[in-house]
């Protein structure tokens, strides 16, 4: 008995959504109270009140203005006023999509590998 080919290919997007989705996700950062700055290493996603985000290192969040520096290119400095600012975001490790990576290929191949076996052992008889 063989898995239908659909069968297959679902299982393999299945599998391949989850793992590269693994390791790392964002978490959006909470605006700090007046006088409570807040420094962040980085890398830190800043998305931007038209849509549009930014990469930063080095990430100052002050009541009123977010400073950082490009993550890609020149480096450069970049400050916008707080009010410019939707969301600030932060990468952080998800152990979860770590255990994912590993263990949904194998248990994928697994199934696959017993369908197979069983399909070849009817057809003996």
């Amino acid at each position: 008995m063989r898995l239908p080919f659909a069968l297959r290919r679902g299982a393999i997007t299945l599998t391949l959504a989850l793992v590269l989705g693994a390791c790392t996700t964002w978490r959006r950062q909470p605006v700090p109270r007046p006088g409570q700055d807040r420094a962040l290493a980085g890398p830190v996603r800043v998305t931007r009140v038209d849509g549009s985000s930014v990469r930063l290192n080095g990430v100052t969040i002050t009541a009123d203005s977010v400073v950082g520096h490009e993550q890609a290119g020149t480096q450069a400095r970049v400050a916008m006023a707080r009010a410019e600012v939707l969301g600030i975001e932060v990468r952080h490790s998800d152990p979860v999509g770590s255990v994912m990576l590993v263990f949904v290929p194998v248990l994928t191949a697994v199934v696959l590998w017993a369908s197979y076996k069983a399909g070849a052992i009817g057809t003996k008889y």
